[in-house]
């Protein structure tokens, strides 16, 4: 009644599974190309304390490898005229595919209606591109957000809930996606692009339940 642990075990194992490049195409969007043989196999646990009847905490995380057997890169070289060269690599991470993703809030109700929260949570460094080069790759991030949620039960309806919730709240910059370009010049030259996200931010809600 005051702990519960669940897992999952999984393995999926592809065959000619369409996966990003990390590159873009000319009007924005992601360029994708199937590889022979990939696979997705983890371990996800979730976890809720009941700390007392108004505390509770809530723990989950995934560990997880997300592997191509063989991925072969193309590069354009443009030193002397134009060239197409080629580059093969064994068992790398797919793009944009995290190896640890994890969570944890604790909850407060200090009377019937008022729930407080906070939460945080992490994620691990992934790359932008399919041959886990260190310098094509999203540093790791972790975010704390926070939230007040406040119901009442009038008579004609089941519930009137008001929401705020505060995104970001130590005002972390970080960035969760972006894209890469290699080319040749003398020398292989890559360029990477990151979307930073939000700052700090709030959403107001309110939900009608009839």
């Amino acid at each position: 009644k005051k702990v519960l642990i669940s897992g999952n075990l999984y393995y999926m194992d592809y065959k000619n599974q369409l996966v990003v490049t990390g590159e873009l195409n000319d009007v924005g969007s992601n360029i994708r190309a199937n590889v022979a043989k990939s696979y997705r196999a983890g371990l996800e646990l979730m976890t809720s304390f009941l700390i007392s009847k108004k505390v509770k905490l809530n723990l989950n995380g995934t560990y997880s490898q997300n592997k191509i057997e063989d991925f072969t890169e193309v590069l354009y070289d443009y030193t002397v005229g134009f060239d197409i060269v080629e580059n093969n690599y064994k068992n790398t991470d797919i793009a944009f595919s995290p190896n640890m993703i994890a969570a944890a809030s604790i909850e407060y109700n200090p009377f019937k209606g008022l729930n407080l929260m906070v939460q945080t949570k992490y994620v691990g460094e992934q790359f932008l591109d399919n041959t886990s080069n260190s310098d094509r790759k999203i540093e790791g991030y972790q975010t704390v957000d926070a939230r007040i949620s406040y119901s009442i039960f009038p008579k004609k309806m089941k519930e009137i809930s008001f929401n705020l919730l505060a995104n970001n709240i130590f005002n972390t910059l970080y960035s969760s996606n972006g894209y890469t370009y290699s080319y040749i010049v003398g020398e292989t030259i890559t360029e990477n692009f990151y979307y930073p996200q939000a700052g700090t931010n709030f959403l107001i809600g309110m939900t009608l339940k009839f």
